[in-house]
C-alpha cells in the first residue's frame, strides 16, 4: 500500500503566507507575502489588538473570551505587567 501524502510547510506571519524569504535588499533583507499586513496597534493588552482588527477576524473568538469572562482576565494582564 502507497501512501499519497505529501507535507507541506506553510511559514505564515501575522496570518500573511510567506510567497518569498531572504530576498538581499540594499540595507538589509526583504520578505514577499501574500498581502499587506496591518499596522501594530497601540493597544495595552490583546484583547484591544483582537478588537481593533481592521478585518475583524476575531469576532468569535472574542465572543467565546466574554462568554468566558476570559477578555476581563487577558486585559488585566497588559505588557505592562511583563516588563
Amino acid at each position: 500500500m502507497t501512501e499519497l501524502f505529501f507535507p507541506v510547510q506553510v511559514t505564515t506571519i501575522n496570518g500573511a503566507v510567506l510567497r518569498r524569504g531572504d530576498l538581499p535588499v540594499p540595507g538589509g533583507v526583504a520578505h514577499v507575502v501574500d498581502r499587506v499586513l496591518a499596522p501594530i496597534t497601540n493597544d495595552r493588552d490583546i484583547v484591544g489588538a483582537l478588537r481593533s482588527d481592521p478585518q475583524q477576524r476575531f469576532t468569535t473568538f472574542l465572543k467565546a473570551l466574554r462568554a468566558t469572562k476570559l477578555d476581563q482576565e487577558l486585559s488585566d494582564y497588559s505588557s505592562a505587567d511583563i516588563n
